[in-house]
């Protein structure tokens, strides 16, 4: 950069030449050698002079270096100031943005704590609601057992009926198939059984002779006529006499109409009535040989040398293998 060159000001110290002296000693002869004394007055004015003149030189110069110093200094602090102005600006805008991204974290953490406890809330009643069910099951699974063993009882007291059902039959025999008549005469019929047999039926030996319907309305077949004797020897012994005589018909009994075959059993409670319709169909599936039935027993055998096998509920079916 340019720069003005310094201005000096005259000195007023500096003797005027205007007087008479100096003005006649123009127009004189210089002489050819300065005095001693003119020269050390000489020296000392300009050295004075000199000192003065450097004096001010110094110091202009020391002001201009300092106007210098202090517009160089303006301009950059001033750009310094500009930067700082704009990033203190950009500083402000940033704080105000995360103050708002505070704010809005803040809401957040809010909702958040909110669902929160909901959360804990509903894992509250989810546990007592665990916590119930948990109970009821427990009290469940022992009513369950409770019932479980309240079955068994009642399947112990249902064989236990059973086999004093089964046992109130044992002087019993039940005719199938005996073609039915008005104003038959059972009695009659078992004398002439009794003859057929060649095991004579006295009429002494009958407590109750009587027709029972089917258990099955549907059925068409003749109602089945039981026999109730006064012993369980006599009822053995006509069931014997029926084995051996085998193949039975209504015509040998005097009946008319067309000849029906007859069977005579022991006279079964209708569920082992059942079981034993089960254990037929069971033993012709494994090709057994042998089902009968002995004092209200179920009894099967696969062949002349296997050994007897006793059918009591249905769970023993499993031994027709």
């Amino acid at each position: 950069m340019e720069r003005t060159p310094t201005k000096y000001s005259s000195n007023p110290d500096i003797p005027s030449f205007t007087d008479k002296s100096c003005s006649n000693a123009r127009k004189r002869k210089q002489p050819d050698h300065w005095s001693e004394d003119e020269l050390s007055k000489n020296q000392q004015w300009f050295h004075r002079m000199f000192t003065e003149n450097m004096a001010q030189l110094q110091v202009k110069m020391a002001e201009s270096i300092t106007a210098s110093i202090t517009a160089v200094m303006n301009t950059t602090l001033s750009v310094e100031i500009d930067k700082i102005s704009n990033t203190l600006t950009n500083l402000d805008i940033t704080i105000s943005k995360l103050s708002a991204e505070n704010i809005q974290i803040n809401k957040s953490i809010a909702d958040i704590k909110t669902q929160f406890t909901d959360i804990n809330q509903t894992l509250d009643f989810a546990i007592k609601r665990q916590d119930d069910l948990d109970s009821s099951l427990n009290t469940l699974k022992k009513g369950i057992q409770s019932s479980r063993s309240c079955e068994e009882r009642v399947m112990l007291l249902e064989n236990r009926i059973s086999v004093l059902e089964q046992s109130a039959r044992k002087c019993n025999i039940e005719i199938s198939n005996l073609p039915e008549r008005r104003q038959e005469n059972l009695l009659s019929i078992l004398e002439t059984l009794g003859t057929v047999l060649n095991y004579p039926i006295k009429i002494s030996d009958v407590v109750a002779v009587h027709r029972v319907p089917h258990a099955d309305q549907g059925n068409t077949r003749p109602k089945n006529v039981i026999v109730n004797f006064t012993t369980r020897v006599i009822r053995d012994n006509v069931i014997a006499a029926c084995r051996a005589k085998r193949g039975l018909k209504s015509d040998q009994l005097n009946i008319p109409g067309t000849p029906q075959n007859i069977y005579v059993n022991e006279h079964l409670t209708l569920k082992n009535k059942a079981l034993f319709r089960q254990c037929r169909d069971t033993v012709k599936h494994h090709g057994f040989k042998y089902a009968w039935v002995k004092h209200g027993i179920i009894l099967v055998r696969k062949n002349d040398t296997s050994p007897v096998l006793a059918i009591r509920t249905e769970s023993d079916l499993s031994k027709i293998k």
